[in-house]
């Protein structure tokens, strides 16, 4: 049990580190994902739950693992997408608390030229730690779009492609690789004329870009003037960023479940009414 609370200890501090690192890069609101892990690792059920199977005389891994397992399949059963990536999150903390109990140290020595990150899975708290200049792109075999890890990847501007499936580890690592994030693919082992292409792309979609950054606070109509209502998507604070540096002009959908999943009861209402007004004034 020591070591198992040890094993917490110190997952809490690195989670607190990754946020502290990454807090000049990204709004409050993306940095509240952070909080959501801080919320879930000091969550009472898999605390006690652990400590009861450790006490029934599991060692503290397994019961970690069996803990883990149950609470993430509750939410891997949920019809949501939202709330079935959940899951995730719940699995990343487990691997990051077992991998304290058990003195694994995960870090690799990062290159001094753009890298592309590749994992199993990834957690907020990995991409804070290996999160640096030299960080182009993340490939996970597993993992969603609707990941928090995806979440903070798109705020920091860093291409992600989750979800890819199993990897031949030791005929990817090290290669060169192009990632098209439009498409969700990585192609390892790039030919010259492939990477001359993306490239190519690439100076092509600066260029687009720049443009339309210029039209963003115009008016979204068509060329014979037909009036288009452009809205964004939205449920965490920290989507509202996104939507408006494109030029969002409103909330087409909010997910008004979600600050229901951040906390461990009910929000209040004033707490609620908080979240909507930052909402309302965001999109004024």
């Amino acid at each position: 049990i020591r070591s198992f609370r040890d094993a917490i200890a110190s997952v809490k501090l690195e989670i607190e580190a990754g946020e502290d690192k990454l807090a000049s890069s990204l709004t409050q609101e993306v940095q509240a994902l952070f909080g959501v892990y801080l919320m879930l690792l000091e969550n009472d059920a898999i605390v006690v739950d652990t400590e009861t199977l450790i006490q029934e005389g599991y060692c503290a891994s397994y019961a970690l693992k069996l803990v883990i397992d149950r609470h993430a399949k509750q939410f891997e059963s949920m019809d949501d997408p939202y709330l079935r990536a959940r899951s995730e999150d719940i699995r990343h903390l487990g691997l990051r608390i077992y991998a304290s109990i058990n003195a694994h140290d995960f870090n690799v020595q990062l290159p001094n030229e753009p890298f592309i990150l590749l994992s199993k899975n990834l957690s907020i708290a990995d991409i804070a730690e290996y999160a640096n200049q030299n960080l182009v792109g993340l490939v996970c075999v597993d993992g969603s779009v609707l990941s928090h890890a995806a979440v903070l990847a798109s705020a920091l501007g860093i291409t992600a492609i989750m979800g890819v499936g199993d990897l031949n580890w030791s005929k990817v690592e090290g290669s060169v690789a192009v990632m098209d994030g439009y498409r969700a693919q990585v192609i390892f082992n790039a030919s010259p004329q492939m990477q001359q292409e993306y490239q190519r792309l690439a100076v092509q979609e600066n260029r687009l870009m720049s443009g339309l950054d210029k039209l963003k606070d115009k008016p979204a109509e068509t060329s014979d003037g037909y009036r288009i209502n452009l809205y964004a998507n939205t449920g965490l604070l920290a989507d509202l960023s996104p939507g408006l540096e494109r030029g969002a002009e409103g909330v087409g959908l909010y997910r008004s479940e979600i600050p229901f999943m951040l906390h461990e009861t009910f929000p209040t209402e004033d707490e609620q009414t908080a979240v909507y007004r930052k909402i309302l004034e965001a999109y004024a």
